[in-house]
Parts: C-alpha cells; structure tokens; sequence
C-alpha cells in the first residue's frame, strides 16, 4: 500500500502530473481510492501508474492480461480477489 504523500512523491515531484491536479483528486477521493480517481480523471493511465507503483515497492509489474495463468492457481484465489 502506498499513502497519498508517498504517491504525491511518485506522481508529482518527477513531473508526471502537476500538484495541482493532484491536490484536487486528493480532495474528490473521499469514498474513492486516489489512484482510481487519478485514472478516472485522465490524469495518468493505469498501467504507468501501475509501473510506478510497483517500481516504488519493488515489485516487478506484469500485465495479467498478456499473462497465462494456471486454472489451478485461479481456483486458489477466492472470487472477489
């Protein structure tokens, strides 16, 4: 998980999106995950953010979409996740 500060440093400081913009999504996302407001607002596309991110937490990023996954790990993983 990473906080509204830490993401202001990812989006903000390098340039990405001007803090502006990201002070206003802040303030709109009260019920509603910043980054998902961030997107929504074409502020940033999904999958940079999702680079980011994960490159932040030192994570490697995947899309699942281009990714084979096996039936059997599915079935592991409950349906809401």
């Amino acid at each position: 998980m990473i906080s509204p500060t830490q993401l202001k440093d990812l989006l903000v400081v390098p340039g990405h999106i001007i803090e502006k913009d990201f002070s206003d999504a802040l303030n709109e996302a009260k019920d509603t995950p910043i980054e998902e407001v961030l997107v929504d607002k074409g502020l940033i596309r999904d999958e940079q953010l999702g680079k980011l991110m994960a490159e932040a937490i030192g994570v490697p990023f995947i899309r699942l979409s281009e990714t084979a996954i096996d039936q059997e790990i599915m079935r592991m993983i409950p349906e809401v996740v």
